[in-house]
């Protein structure tokens, strides 16, 4: 009894095995942990985006370097909310990926919480974190091979 309790906690499935599921990003750009009773990792549009950015770059991003990405942020993000408000999303990710701006650390660290709040196993829910060291790639600590997403992606 205990042990079907702990399966649901406040609406979020707690993992009870040590496995890692595959992550998903399906046709509607929604981060899915598959082999986790199809969990949804719940991000806003700008979240979803970076986490996104992350996954198809499984060598890792350097943070200082994030400009480079700029245009492939733009195309995630229109992907996810087309017809949103350009000059809105515009500022948002001329924000993120401004090198004097804190504001990329700032969505990464709320990216881990939701990660965290979402897959309540601590040690299952550092391998969906996006981590690294400053001046190094940032990750996220998966293997490639557990990362689907959709052709337009690629």
């Amino acid at each position: 009894p205990i042990e079907q309790l702990e399966e649901l906690l406040q609406g979020k499935l707690t993992i009870a095995s040590n496995n890692i599921s595959p992550i998903v990003v399906n046709r509607d750009l929604k981060v899915i942990l598959s082999a986790y009773n199809e969990l949804e990792m719940r991000f806003s549009p700008l979240l979803r985006t970076i986490y996104i950015l992350f996954l198809c770059h499984p060598e890792g991003i350097v943070l200082k370097q994030i400009s480079d990405y700029r245009k492939e942020i733009d195309n995630i993000y229109l992907l996810i909310k087309p017809g949103g408000d350009d000059d809105r999303m515009k500022l948002s990710i001329d924000d993120l990926c401004d090198p004097c701006s804190d504001s990329l650390r700032q969505k990464l660290s709320k990216i881990n919480h939701i990660v965290k709040s979402s897959v309540l196993n601590p040690k299952l829910s550092e391998s969906y974190c996006i981590h690294g060291q400053r001046g190094l790639p940032y990750r996220i600590d998966i293997d490639a091979n557990l990362i689907t997403v959709p052709q337009c992606l690629r």
